[in-house]
């Protein structure tokens, strides 16, 4: 589970985001300065894997240079552990005046797996957890960070240790594969301005804006996704009832075979799946890192969901053009005539007359509806006087 966080961020478009904010001098831009950043985290990452397996004195220096040198902790504190109420946590640095806690474990330690680096009260941590809990049971401290070299993930206070609230970066792609995006979405959400003035109250941050408009944001779109998921589930069930081959299906629900609750079920773990597809698909999640560009190109022209809803969209559009072509084209002589006024008797139905061209439509690709679209959309209406209408 992840922070609900504005979509907006990434592409500075949030409140909290100019180069004041930033602390950016004045004279330079804040894209210049990530690339800069950028550049001396890569080198402090480069750094820390000369050696096969980086150890935990190694991956401390390391997170400790790459929070200070490149998101801008200047007070980092070595702390070691915390002993609040009887308990001890372990905490391995903190910054900005404690509200930042964070908590390093070597390479070779997953982050949510107990580490022998993190042992206390006759038991092993996971580096998620150990934060986690110190976040919990911390009033100054509402955000913190964890990392092992490979990996930096922020984490807010959070009661549920089953449901864990957080954000993770992949270190070792953004400075090996040279993502720069990511990098600078990365600096954006954990630079050391995100957390708060010192003087403030912890709830008082971009982060903590940021995620409550996050959550208004997610709301809203819940609520316009179950509408779509409604008339999904409409127009899937009744298109598989209704299709000719599908008279055993039919059958099985007129013999409650089949119970509706179960068809119902099946209807929406098929428009979830579908929704999963389709969000994979638009931020680029489907192919593996090493997929050619020439194949990734070939799935979503001729294989992807994205490709059958441009189609879908089209052809309504094409719909409507037809739809209105039809009413102001002259009708040939063999066609049905007017009846008084604008509206066409019940036997001249436009989209009767445009059925077949959809049947075809839909077979078509995008380029080719376009093309039609377009010279449908340039013809002319003929001009026609009401007594000529009326004949």
């Amino acid at each position: 589970m992840r922070v609900a966080l504005p979509p907006s961020l990434a592409a500075h478009e949030t409140a909290g985001q100019s180069e004041a904010d930033y602390s950016i001098p004045r004279g330079l831009t804040l894209r210049d300065e990530i690339a800069r950043y950028f550049r001396i985290g890569q080198a402090i990452f480069q750094d820390l894997f000369t050696s096969p397996a980086p150890s935990t004195a190694a991956t401390v220096n390391f997170t400790e240079a790459l929070l200070r040198d490149v998101f801008g902790f200047s007070d980092l504190n070595r702390v070691g552990h915390h002993d609040h109420d009887g308990r001890t946590f372990p905490v391995t640095l903190e910054g900005a005046t404690g509200r930042v806690p964070v908590v390093v474990v070597p390479p070779a330690d997953d982050l949510d797996r107990p580490s022998a680096h993190l042992q206390g009260e006759g038991r092993r941590r996971s580096a998620a957890s150990a934060l986690q809990e110190w976040l919990n049971a911390s009033e100054p401290a509402l955000w913190g960070l964890c990392c092992n070299g490979n990996a930096l993930r922020l984490i807010r206070d959070n009661a549920s240790l089953t449901r864990p609230a957080y954000i993770e970066a992949n270190l070792r792609q953004i400075f090996e594969a040279e993502s720069f995006a990511d990098f600078a979405a990365l600096w954006l959400l954990v630079h050391v301005s995100r957390f708060g003035k010192v003087s403030a109250t912890p709830a008082d941050s971009a982060l903590e804006r940021w995620r409550e408009a996050g959550n208004k944001e997610g709301e809203a779109a819940r609520e316009r996704l179950s509408i779509g998921v409604h008339y999904a589930l409409l127009s899937l069930g009744n298109g598989f009832l209704a299709h000719p081959d599908n008279a055993a299906l039919r059958e099985r629900l007129a013999s409650n075979q089949l119970g509706l609750p179960d068809f119902f079920g099946q209807l929406l773990r098929l428009v979830y799946r579908l929704i999963f597809l389709l969000a994979a698909e638009d931020r680029g999640l489907l192919h593996a890192p090493d997929v050619s560009v020439s194949l990734r190109k070939l799935y979503a022209q001729g294989y992807s969901l994205g490709a059958l809803r441009t189609i879908v969209t089209l052809c309504e559009m094409l719909r409507a053009i037809v739809s209105t072509a039809l009413t102001v084209i002259q009708w040939p002589s063999n066609s049905p005539r007017w009846l008084s006024g604008s509206k066409p008797s019940s036997l001249a139905n436009p989209l009767a007359f445009s059925k077949p061209i959809f049947a075809v439509a839909t077979r078509c690709s995008a380029s080719t509806i376009l093309k039609f679209c377009a010279t449908v959309s340039q013809m002319q209406p003929i001009n026609r006087s009401p007594e000529t209408t009326r004949q």
